[in-house]
């Protein structure tokens, strides 16, 4: 009996060096790739930012907010492909910018930043 391992998507935040004297990072840009057994998701930002990363279910998505975050006005979001069926974002009350992943499947998210 063979075992279905569940796809996984890897976040990766890239953080471009000399951003602006505001205080929170601006997400420019939301790129993603799919392949057989992954998806990746790689959010550009105009400098370092934490982020909080976890899984929802009913229906699938995987949510990441990142902190004293805002989405630059000329964000292309980009369609939904392989696992993923569609990019959301918006901003939260506590200066975060929330982005969610609606999934077509339950996943194994991993993230890193660099």
């Amino acid at each position: 009996m063979s075992k279905r391992i569940a796809p996984y998507v890897v976040l990766a935040v890239l953080q471009i060096l000399g951003a602006s004297a505001v205080h929170a990072v601006e997400v420019r840009d939301v790129r993603l790739w799919s392949g057989p057994d992954h998806t990746r998701v790689v959010l550009e930002l105009s400098g370092p930012a934490s982020h909080n990363l976890f899984t929802l279910q009913n229906p699938d998505r995987v949510v990441v907010d990142v902190a004293s975050a805002t989405a630059a006005s000329n964000l292309a979001v980009p369609a939904g492909q392989g696992v993923i069926k569609q990019v959301r974002l918006g901003p939260r009350e506590d200066g975060s910018l929330r982005i969610v992943l609606d999934l077509g499947s339950a996943v194994q998210p991993k993230s890193f930043a660099r």
